[in-house]
């Protein structure tokens, strides 16, 4: 059996045709809460909160003892309105049950399993042989709060018996691929959302780590662990077993570095194991599509931004350098599920 393990992040939601963007999210916030102390904020430095779970923790810094009760009052209603600005996103996705939700399910397929047909010959023909004549499972671990992705999935899975399809390797052999369920490791809208940042020295108001109560709400892996759900230990099970793992829609932002981290460790330990960056390089104005120069560019500055927020040494980097790849504008997920 072969894993291949898809990371999945906003990035997807944006792809189908949602504004689930924080620039988005802000717009909706601050006119509907003008008076709240987050929103506020926001509204007078907007560029320090251009990434939402860095700036709650650069904020702690502003926030005197006296005034703590009332911003986590505040950061409770920012949830909160997070919540019902993604619910009501949500309710523009429409699959419904026929010739939509059939094409869903075709392009899931296709995405899921040609995610490698467009990358340089190398890749293709190693990740060939990894997967040749082999069971596969497809697993997905979501960072969104949102069900875009698992309606896909459902979706293709209603096409599939048991979730499962057979596929043939030349005239004799037989496989067959599986679609295994969605991990949102940070929660969902109505159930156990993780909103926050990936360490103590995120939190600029270093009293706030005095307090335990205060990093089991503003440090994710401690949220996690405090609702006692055993996703952190379900995912890295889920990685563990996997021969490939692609990041698709995620910004490798340093509030989620346990993970770039835990990553870099699975890579070190085979050398035949692969992992795919993927990422969009707008085109010029007036030009089709990206030039060859601005790809380039654009694969180099995701591969240091993996690199800076999952912590690698030189020495680390010249050792899993050849385990990484990013592709540009890959033709991945591309549904029409969203009434505009």
């Amino acid at each position: 059996m072969t894993r291949i393990t898809f990371l999945i992040g906003n990035g997807f939601d944006v792809n189908v045709g949602l504004d689930t963007r924080y620039s988005d999210f802000y717009q909706y916030y601050t006119k509907n809460n003008p008076d709240d102390m987050l929103a506020k904020a926001i509204e007078e430095k907007y560029v320090d909160w251009s990434d939402l779970e860095l700036g709650l923790g650069r904020y702690t810094e502003q926030v005197k003892e006296e005034d703590e009760d009332a911003f986590w009052r505040s950061e409770e209603n920012l949830e909160q309105e997070l919540m019902y600005f993604l619910e009501n996103q949500m309710k523009r996705v429409n699959i419904g049950d026929g010739e939509r939700k059939r094409q869903t399910a075709n392009e899931m397929k296709r995405s899921l399993t040609e995610f490698y047909k467009e990358m340089p010959v190398a890749i293709r023909n190693h990740i060939s042989n990894l997967i040749v004549e082999e069971d596969i499972v497809y697993s997905f671990i979501t960072f969104n709060y949102t069900d875009t992705l698992d309606r896909c999935v459902d979706a293709t899975k209603s096409i599939m018996i048991s979730g499962v399809e057979r596929r043939y390797v030349g005239t004799s052999v037989c496989c067959v691929s599986t679609l295994g369920e969605v991990l949102h490791i940070h929660g969902t809208t109505n159930k156990e959302l993780v909103l926050g940042v990936n360490d103590e020295d995120q939190i600029a108001n270093k009293s706030f780590n005095a307090e335990p109560i205060n990093k089991q709400c503003l440090i994710k892996g401690e949220t996690n662990k405090s609702y006692r759900n055993g996703k952190i230990e379900e995912a890295r099970e889920i990685i563990d077993e996997s021969v490939i793992i692609c990041l698709f829609g995620l910004s490798l932002g340093s509030t989620d570095k346990m993970w770039w981290r835990y990553i870099c460790e699975w890579l070190r330990e085979d050398r035949e194991r692969r992992l795919i960056i993927y990422t969009r390089v707008a085109a010029e104005e007036g030009r089709r599509e990206a030039g060859r120069r601005k790809k380039f560019v654009g694969q180099k500055n995701m591969r240091n931004r993996f690199r800076a927020n999952a912590e690698i040494s030189d020495e680390e980097w010249d050792e899993l350098s050849e385990q990484i790849y990013v592709e540009c504008n890959a033709e991945l997920f591309k549904f029409e599920i969203v009434d505009k």
